[in-house]
C-alpha cells in the first residue's frame, strides 16, 4: 500500500494519487500565489521530506514541481 517513496495515504487507504498530492498542496497554499512558505509547508498533509530536502533550488519558496517531485 505505499507509493515509490514508501509513503502511504492516511489510514493506509493505499498509494498516493496524482489528486492527494495535489489536494494536499494546494490546501497548504494559503494565500494561492502557486508557492509554498515555509510556513505554509507545515500544513502540508503529506511531508516526504524536510522544507529543506524539497526546495530544489534554495529559495525558500516550494512550487507544486518541486513538491510533486519530493513526493514521488
Amino acid at each position: 500500500p505505499y507509493g515509490s517513496r514508501g509513503i502511504a495515504r492516511a489510514g493506509g487507504l493505499g498509494p498516493l494519487t496524482a489528486l492527494d498530492i495535489a489536494r494536499s498542496f494546494l490546501q497548504a497554499d494559503g494565500n494561492r500565489d502557486g508557492e509554498l512558505s515555509r510556513a505554509e509547508a507545515t500544513r502540508l498533509s503529506i511531508l516526504p521530506l524536510t522544507f529543506e530536502e524539497m526546495d530544489a533550488n534554495h529559495d525558500d519558496r516550494l512550487t507544486r514541481s518541486e513538491y510533486e517531485d519530493a513526493v514521488r
